[in-house]
């Protein structure tokens, strides 16, 4: 032994290690077979290269049952996805396209937020401008002057923004390691590599972003009249301006003096209100990306919702076993419970009953028959599942409702209407069919004859649907693949002719030392086998885990550039107008007046913002679930929540940017404010 190292992903057994040591080619024979894994400068070349070592080595031609020509290789293809270079064309579009919307919506929010601060700076030194334009200083120069500003800006912020990037993720990395060590994310170790490429890279967009943010702000500012700027006459329409009817009925006099406010300066008014619109954009926009991440991990790993199972022989007895989930259901610690216990039954699924959706899927999976005059779809892969009383009280049902005295009598069932299906490059769940609650279901079970040697229908089951689901059974990882989930009490089952006894039992707990051992005893105490499968669990629960931190993280730090651009705004935007607030307050308006009018000012971009902001954040989210749907496919899926968070969001910060300067304003002398010129 000269070396010892941590367990590797590939070994399984907990019992046996592995020995790794170099192959002595002298002692390999010409009929010797020997794995050899190999990387390649370009990942695109793998596929040629392949081919080609393996005509070279006299390999036996093969094709994969996905479609991938093989020639004896297995290729990594959750790698070769990540480095844009997947067997499958519609992957590498996808990540492609997913990873240009992100990039573009980062950098108009860059955009937005540095021609903001830009347009915030030029108004502000308004005059300055004015008086250089009058003793003599050009357009260029002038707009020298302020892309010579927007450099300098970016030669402070560049090398901060790219030492904090770095130690950001450093503490990531370090913090994954140190908190989820299960997951595996954490076995691949990963640390921050400075790659020339990728610092170059982000400089040049930086500057670019910069460039564009800084051209608008620096030709107004280099068409500054010396003559307006002097008298500040430039800002607002001269003349009548009209006020909404609606806002005067709502808000009275208070409401129209705002709306008018906001409506006086139209440039002023747009910018504002682009700022407001682009953050709540990029809120939603992100938060659903997040939802549709999450979402796409779950299908395409499946989910482990329970920790521990517990297995029984024969000699088990129906009483027995419920009296062992009797007695489990009052641990504490103990969530859900639920029997394996699954019947496959197979449906003549008739072309009416088929959803919309899935119906082009359902004609590539199955060949349509004709059963009395109807055209029908016969779906093999249905599951009657007998969780148990627990597991069926506690499953959230989408629609109806499921009372057992009621489902005995009616013979009723809860219907699982997803279902999984797996293609070439491509993985998804779909609603398979439209029936509602209220229809009748009809399955059969399968026989076989064997003088025959043909497969006929056994037995015939009808069942009414009282409730539908999208929930996993615990101890399942997916839905039924290309069929329908039916859930219902023993009882029932009983009455129809199936068996009821199920030995097999899956619990989640709360993952605690005393509630794991307290099963285990109870588990010992009637005599079944106890599995302990708290590692696995752990794992895919802290894989999912660090997935989140990393969108949940991304989104959060465009969510504080959001905050501070609309703060930047809003506040910046009532300091600019302190001599026209001044004299507003100088004809007779009384200081709650004055206190609300502000406050509606706020609140009407609120809802200007949120009514432009969130059917584009919608719109864009519905364009990352067309995109993502190439590769998994799960129907749409809106981020209900980030939309109410952001309602609510944007009024609480509009109104603490405009009351902490409003409070200000009001600690002010009228007379002063009103004989300034500018800020």
């Amino acid at each position: 032994i000269v070396g010892i190292m941590n367990r590797p992903g590939f070994e399984f057994s907990n019992g046996i290690p592995n020995a790794i040591t170099y192959i002595d080619k002298s002692l390999v024979n010409n009929n010797d077979k020997v794995n050899v894994s190999i990387t390649v400068n370009n990942p695109k070349d793998v596929y040629s290269i392949a081919s080609s070592i393996c005509k070279n080595a006299k390999l036996e031609q093969k094709t994969y049952d996905d479609g991938i020509k093989g020639d004896n290789v297995n290729y990594n293809e959750h790698l070769l996805r990540l480095q844009g270079a997947s067997a499958y064309a519609n992957i590498n579009d996808s990540i492609g396209y997913i990873v240009l919307l992100v990039g573009s919506l980062v950098i108009v929010c860059t955009i937005a937020t540095v021609y903001n601060s830009f347009s915030i700076s030029i108004a502000e030194r308004k005059k300055q401008f004015g008086i250089l334009n009058s003793i003599g200083t050009t357009n260029s120069q002038i707009m020298k002057l302020v892309f010579l500003e927007g450099f300098i800006v970016s030669i402070i912020a560049i090398p901060i923004g790219l030492l904090s990037g770095t130690v950001a993720m450093d503490i990531v990395f370090k913090i994954i390691q140190k908190f989820y060590a299960n997951s595996f994310i954490a076995d691949m170790n990963l640390r921050v590599v400075y790659n020339p490429v990728v610092i170059i890279f982000s400089i040049v967009v930086v500057l670019i972003t910069i460039f564009i943010s800084v051209i608008i702000p620096a030709r107004v500012a280099s068409k500054v009249s010396p003559l307006d700027a002097i008298k500040n006459s430039s800002d607002y329409k001269v003349g009548k301006v009209k006020d909404s009817k609606l806002v005067r009925f709502i808000f009275k006099t208070e409401g129209v003096l705002a709306y008018k406010n906001l409506r006086r300066n139209k440039k002023k008014f747009r910018i504002t209100l682009f700022s407001l619109i682009i953050s709540v954009v990029i809120f939603i926009a992100f938060s659903g990306f997040m939802t549709l991440f999450l979402k796409a991990e779950s299908v395409r790993s499946g989910e482990m919702n329970y920790d521990i199972s517990i297995y029984g022989t024969r000699a088990n007895s129906d009483k027995k076993t419920k009296k062992l989930v009797s007695e489990l259901s009052k641990i504490d610690g103990v969530k859900k419970i639920s029997f394996s216990n699954t019947n496959s039954l197979s449906m003549d699924l008739e072309e009416e009953k088929i959803n919309k959706n899935a119906k082009e899927k359902v004609q590539s999976y199955f060949e349509p028959e004709k059963e009395n005059n109807k055209t029908v779809y016969k779906l093999v892969n249905n599951e009657l599942d007998l969780p148990g009383d627990i597991a069926v009280q506690n499953i959230k049902l989408t629609e109806g409702s499921f009372d057992k005295d009621r489902a005995i009598k009616e013979n009723g069932v809860i219907l699982i209407n997803q279902s999984y299906y797996e293609e070439k490059g491509k993985k998804g769940v779909l609603d398979m069919t439209n029936y509602k609650v209220g229809d009748t279901i009809e399955l059969y079970s399968m026989g076989y004859d064997e003088k025959t040697e043909k497969e006929y229908k056994e037995k015939t089951y009808k069942f009414k649907i009282m409730g539908i689901s999208e929930e996993i059974l615990t101890g399942k990882y997916t839905y039924p693949y290309m069929g329908i989930g039916l859930v219902t009490y023993d009882e029932v089952a009983k009455n129809n002719g199936f068996n009821t006894l199920s030995n097999n039992i899956y619990i989640e707990s709360d993952q605690s030392q005393s509630t794991r051992e307290n099963i285990s005893n109870l588990a010992n105490k009637y005599k079944f086998n106890v599995y302990d499968q708290i590692e696995e669990y752990q794992e895919m629960q802290d894989s999912m885990k660090v997935m989140q931190i990393f969108v949940y993280g991304f989104v959060t730090v465009i969510s504080l550039v959001s905050v501070t651009n609309i703060v930047n705004t809003i506040s910046t935007n009532i300091n600019l107008r302190k001599k026209e607030l001044a004299i507003i307050k100088s004809i007779g308006v009384t200081p709650s007046g004055f206190n609300k009018m502000i406050y509606l000012e706020s609140f009407l971009y609120g809802v200007l913002a949120l009514a432009w902001g969130i059917p584009i954040g919608i719109l864009l989210t519905i364009l990352m679930n067309t995109i993502l749907g190439d590769v998994i496919s799960f129907g749409l899926v809106l981020p209900y929540s980030a939309i109410f968070i952001c309602i609510i969001a944007i009024f609480i910060i509009t109104f603490i940017a405009s009351y902490i300067p409003m409070r200000k304003i009001n600690k002010e002398n009228i007379i002063d404010n009103i004989r300034q010129d500018s800020i």
